[in-house]
């Protein structure tokens, strides 16, 4: 079926990997007697995203995000540009931050590498924070009624209205790297700021101090 439904590869691969286990684990309880998704070859393609923005594009992004009239929504945009997934920043909780050391935490089921991550605040994320109003507990980017935000969807389209280019949400995460790396700052910083979902790489980093995330921010 993954072979005929005229799936791409990327898509294919993803079902595969989704259903593979689920067979492993009726042929353990006997529901089943082999597992179909071992003779799915899968063609090989490219993951890879390649990204590029002109500086100019890059400051303009950040310029309407930093005067977006919606407050809650301008702190959630300002944590994706440092480096952020959307679902993190969605999930974020004032039990996250430490104003007074500056820093905050990505508790290991909030990301992607499912180990507490520590990253430091930087000015304005604090100035965003103190803006909306600093609390002990709860959702951080809230709707008026204080029911945490789902999906910035609407929002970010109303963004892309404003550019002349195309570029998607997920793309202001890489917009961190791609800068730092045409800046000439080293790919282990790079990565410790983005809080990097691959195991060996996280290990292959885990000596990068704060202060070299500071240094990328």
């Amino acid at each position: 079926i993954l072979e005929n439904r005229g799936n791409s590869p990327r898509t294919a691969k993803t079902v595969k990997d989704i259903l593979s286990p689920t067979f492993k684990f009726g042929i353990r309880n006997n529901y089943c007697r082999n597992n179909p998704a071992n003779d799915i070859n899968i063609p090989k393609f490219d993951n890879q995203r390649y990204f590029t923005i002109e500086t100019k594009q890059a400051q303009k992004i950040y310029d309407i995000i930093i005067h977006y009239p919606k407050l809650s929504v301008k702190g959630i945009f300002i944590f994706l540009l440092h480096g952020r997934r959307k679902k993190e920043v969605l999930n974020l909780k004032w039990e996250n931050i430490n104003i007074s050391q500056k820093l905050y935490t990505l508790r290991d089921r909030q990301n992607k590498s499912r180990k507490n991550l520590v990253f430091p605040l930087s000015n304005l994320q604090i100035q965003i924070l103190k803006e909306i109003g600093i609390r002990d507990k709860g959702y951080i980017f809230t709707h008026d009624n204080g029911e945490p935000y789902k999906d910035i969807r609407w929002h970010w389209d109303k963004i892309r209205e404003q550019l002349d280019f195309d570029i998607r949400l997920h793309d202001l995460r890489h917009l961190i790297g791609y800068i730092a790396v045409n800046k000439g700052i080293s790919l282990k910083a790079i990565s410790k700021t983005l809080g990097h979902s691959n195991i060996q790489i996280t290990e292959r980093y885990s000596n990068i101090s704060i202060n070299m995330i500071e240094e990328t921010l």
